[in-house]
């Protein structure tokens, strides 16, 4: 997909309207399809992750710390989602409220998505190839 922009926003708007969704729901139906749609957004995460490579000017230095930020970041997502969960379900009494709060956070994504440039540049591997030799 040339435009990446449109990818990284239309997977984070799929991401947290299924798991909005899937916080709604009371038919067993729809939770199905909206969980199957949440794995459908997380899908092409692997591609997501060599987006870095792709950006112009970037050393593989910078492309090293940028990964892990990210994952430090996802990590530390994964370590505190569930106490905020828990900890908002306590204040208001309602779990669907406090899983909703938290995709709607999520829907951070949906900005980072509308602010990733549509044409990235060349990516690090094309300067990286040789010159063609004369003939």
């Amino acid at each position: 997909m040339p435009n990446r922009k449109v990818l990284l926003t239309g997977l984070a708007v799929l991401d947290t309207g299924a798991g909005i969704g899937a916080a709604m729901t009371g038919n067993l139906g729809l939770l199905v399809l909206f969980l199957f749609l949440l794995g459908v957004a997380w899908g092409p995460f692997p591609l997501i992750q060599v987006f870095p490579f792709e950006w112009p000017g970037m050393t593989p230095r910078e492309v090293v710390v940028v990964t892990t930020v990210l994952f430090t970041l996802m990590g530390v997502g994964f370590a505190i989602g569930p106490p905020i969960v828990g900890y908002i379900d306590d204040y208001t009494g309602s779990l669907q409220r406090a899983l909703v709060i938290l995709c709607a956070i999520v829907g951070v994504g949906i900005l980072g998505g509308l602010l990733y440039p549509a044409k990235p540049g060349k990516s690090l591997t094309e300067e990286a190839k040789p010159a063609p030799a004369p003939s």
